[in-house]
């Protein structure tokens, strides 16, 4: 079964019943017994390397792949009063009645939301999001503050260009699908710091729309820094800057190319 080990799995005749192998490959672990609830970090890992957790490293999955007795597996009931093997389907006997299917432990409604969470964050659109906008976000901030200690940008200047950028990367997040939350993008520390610092923006990303696009006020940032147009100048300055949030050289030049023909475009209807 992908993923999971015996080595990584409570043994469910321990847990529920009795193991009567000398030998069993699977976790007998005490600390869990009374539990009904699955561990979050072996559900999402396949594996716990606390062997005194107190939660269950079982689910219905392994289950079934594991312990489902093959006689229900293979007819759809059993017929053995005593069996220990996993039943998912009720049993009914003559003269015991009814014996209802063996428990099987679930995530606690907590545990569930940070598991739906997780998957959320584990969404290639939503990591691809997250990553460039917290690579640009991170980028902006360190070339503005370190142009405004060398005097090459006022700090209200500064604070204007990575306000705007802020705003626009955090509107784009709310009408992506699926929608990324502002804290998304940053560390605790970091999205508490900003946010207290900028709160109109974390206030109006999502009633505003914002004027242009990031890398347009970043380019007037770099112009303004540089104090120049000069193609080759504001094309070196904005491909150092950005080389680091793309997967190759080459597409970095690519979209940076286009900026350039804007700068073109904007110098002749000037």
């Amino acid at each position: 079964m992908q993923g999971y080990r015996p080595e990584n799995i409570d043994c469910f005749y321990f847990q529920y019943t009795h193991c009567a192998k000398v030998q069993c490959n699977f976790q007998h672990r005490q600390s869990c017994k009374d539990s009904s609830e699955i561990c979050l970090n072996w559900f999402r890992h396949r594996k716990c390397r606390n062997r005194v957790c107190p939660r269950k490293h079982l689910n219905h999955e392994v289950m079934v792949a594991y312990f489902l007795c093959p006689a229900e597996k293979n007819t759809n009931h059993c017929l053995q009063l005593t069996c220990p093997m996993y039943h998912e389907k009720a049993r009914q006997f003559i003269e015991h009645g009814i014996i209802p299917p063996n428990p099987v432990p679930t995530l606690s409604q907590v545990r569930r939301k940070k598991m739906v969470h997780f998957v959320y964050l584990e969404n290639p659109q939503v990591q691809n999001m997250v990553k460039s906008g917290n690579q640009l976000l991170n980028k902006v901030r360190s070339f503005i503050a370190n142009s405004v200690r060398e005097g090459k940008l006022t700090q209200d200047r500064g604070r204007s260009y990575y306000k705007e950028i802020l705003h626009t990367i955090l509107f784009y997040g709310n009408i992506s699908d699926p929608v990324i939350e502002p804290n998304s993008f940053f560390e605790k520390e970091e999205f508490d710091l900003l946010s207290n610092k900028y709160p109109d923006v974390f206030r109006n990303y999502n009633t505003h729309l914002p004027r242009r696009p990031p890398f347009t006020v970043l380019l007037d940032a770099v112009i303004e820094i540089l104090g120049t147009r000069n193609h080759n100048e504001v094309f070196k300055c904005l491909l150092h800057l950005t080389e680091e949030m793309w997967a190759t050289k080459l597409s970095a030049e690519v979209f940076l190319a286009l900026i350039i023909a804007r700068m073109q475009m904007v110098e002749r209807v000037e």
